[in-house]
């Protein structure tokens, strides 16, 4: 942690390497809402009485 401080290019690096896994797992989610693997949380409302 310390060396990321002192060396920008690899702070630059390490940042890239994130947004390259942030952008995979988001087209993991899209795949699987396509697929229907996702579970839908219930939507509660107002109660009718």
């Amino acid at each position: 942690m310390i060396e990321t401080i002192k060396n920008d290019s690899l702070r630059v690096l390490f940042l890239e390497l994130f947004r390259e896994e942030v952008n995979i797992f988001n087209k993991f989610l899209l795949y699987g809402k396509a697929k229907g693997w996702t579970k839908t949380t219930p939507i509660y409302g107002v109660p009718i009485s």
